[in-house]
């Protein structure tokens, strides 16, 4: 079922986003060559080999698509000044251009594709994609794309409602619990002063944990409504 799903997503979105035909967005290059144009954009310098390896391309495949560029005027081979039998790659002025261009279509096609959707149908669409990337790339949660910020409005029902329900799943409280983080976070909101705060992890946009210091009395703080989502936890 799952698998079947899976197939009948990847057929729809390949043809929601013109990835049937053989160019991308119309455009004389093919997805493969697009995806390369934008890795040498934002990898100047990268080696052949670092670069079939991340996209899981043929050495082969790869040195043809390069040559393509390079007799085009697109790529430039700088060698290694360690490891002669090495050359980086990057893109020329007329690399960076056509990159440009492509990165121009692409905007302007994903912005008429969402055009009609409102902000909460973006927001859904979003976090959907989220969803997806981390589950299937569950080690991307590792290293540098969790962000720690402060506390917005919205935050403190998210904090009572993970609460509510991970002590619930995992210790077999009940709803008084709930009430218990509630009306500490309303005297909290209520009576905030300049040395609390509240902060909220994310893992791309997603909800991942929180933490807050409090003030207990005038030599004393408390750390409160400390959780971190399980699928996020034992992540470093």
């Amino acid at each position: 079922m799952t698998i079947n799903r899976i197939r009948a997503f990847n057929r729809f979105y390949t043809g929601q986003i013109g990835l049937i035909t053989n160019r991308f967005l119309d455009s004389k290059y093919s997805l493969v060559q697009a995806r390369l144009l934008y890795e040498l954009d934002h990898c100047p310098g990268v080696f052949a080999s670092e670069l079939a390896k991340k996209l899981g391309l043929s050495p082969d495949y790869l040195s043809k698509a390069i040559a393509k560029f390079q007799a085009a005027g697109l790529v430039t081979r700088t060698p290694s000044p360690t490891d002669a039998r090495k050359q980086g790659l990057s893109l020329t002025t007329a690399g960076k251009t056509a990159y440009a261009t492509l990165k121009e279509q692409s905007n302007r096609f994903i912005g008429e594709m969402i055009r009609g959707l409102g902000a909460d149908e973006k927001a859904r669409l979003t976090e959907a994609m989220d969803t997806i990337e981390q589950l299937l790339s569950p080690e991307q949660t590792d290293g540098g794309i969790v962000t720690i910020r402060a506390h917005r409005p919205g935050d403190m029902g998210m904090v009572v409602h993970r609460h509510g329900v991970l002590y619930a799943r995992e210790y077999d409280f009940n709803e008084e619990f709930d009430a218990y983080v509630g009306l500490g976070m309303a005297r909290f909101i209520e009576n905030m002063c300049t040395r609390e705060y509240l902060w909220i992890a994310e893992v791309q946009g997603k909800f991942a944990g929180s933490v807050a210091i409090v003030r207990s009395d005038d030599e004393t703080a408390q750390l409160r409504w400390l959780i971190v989502e399980p699928e996020f936890r034992k992540k470093g």
